[in-house]
């Protein structure tokens, strides 16, 4: 007969959602601003498949680092930390009070550099966050916890914040 397995049919649904967040189609923007003081920090209700948040700015010329922490209550589900003094992007979680140092990411590089605009995109692929710098895949960061308990986002450090946007499906 015409029998559809569920399983296939949702495996599809969710491919077919994976490509439109690639192709960055079906995009909502749910919060913009611009130019705002450092620290700065965002309400979210959950990080969820296919969100992406979107950081513009730059550093200046004496900057050391940075970061954009997604925060879900006291722990930092996603710390986003590039270091310009050690050449890398450090990436991590805050879980239990401590941070994963066993865990904690370097691979990858700089891909940023002082006094030059740049655009970090975080896009939550269901499992993992995929990051993209100036519109080139970077890293891809395996979830530590559950992205849907992500609340907050956070920017300080040595950047200029020119826009932060928040997308979703």
């Amino acid at each position: 007969m015409f029998g559809l397995d569920p399983a296939r049919f949702e495996r599809e649904v969710r491919d077919e959602k994976l490509r439109a967040i690639a192709r960055g189609t079906g995009l909502n923007l749910k919060m913009e601003t611009f130019q705002p003081l450092v620290p700065a920090s965002y309400p979210i209700d959950g990080f969820l498949l296919g969100h992406r948040i979107r950081v513009v700015g730059s550093s200046p010329r004496d900057a050391d680092r940075f970061h954009i922490n997604l925060r879900a209550d006291n722990e930092i589900a996603f710390h986003f930390n590039p270091r310009f003094s050690q050449n890398c992007v450090v990436r991590n979680s805050f879980q239990d009070g401590k941070w994963n140092f066993g865990m904690e990411e370097r691979v990858g590089g700089m891909p940023l550099e002082r006094q030059k605009m740049f655009t970090i995109d975080l896009i939550e692929m269901g499992g993992f966050i995929r990051m993209v710098v100036n519109g080139k895949n970077f890293a891809q960061y395996v979830e530590r916890m559950d992205s849907k308990k992500i609340k907050r986002i956070e920017i300080d450090g040595d950047i200029e914040v020119h826009s932060v946007q928040v997308y979703t499906l």
